[in-house]
């Protein structure tokens, strides 16, 4: 991880880092597949895939709650904090501190 913390053993809180978060996620099988854009890509605490969005770390899960409301529809637009949704299944993911 990019930072030691109390909390780097628990994959409920976010990373520290900051990184962009591509999310795609496959339209039959629900299975998550995770691109870490940033300078500390390696770092991350994401794994690379998950079986389905409900394996996903809790702050992962709430702002693609937030993104799956939005339209899908060009141009999309930022939500300030949370992240863009660029296609039906892809989300660009933002982690903010919070």
């Amino acid at each position: 991880m990019s930072c030691d913390s109390p909390h780097d053993a628990d994959p409920s809180y976010p990373p520290h880092d900051d990184n962009i978060y591509r999310v795609s996620i496959h339209p039959e099988t629900n299975a998550v597949e995770i691109s870490c854009i940033g300078i500390n890509r390696l770092d991350t605490a994401l794994e690379d895939t998950y079986v389905s969005v409900e394996e996903l770390p809790l702050w992962v899960k709430t702002k693609l709650a937030l993104l799956m409301m939005t339209s899908a529809v060009p141009p999309t637009h930022e939500v300030a904090g949370v992240g863009r949704r660029m296609e039906e299944n892809i989300y660009w993911v933002h982690y903010t501190g919070d």
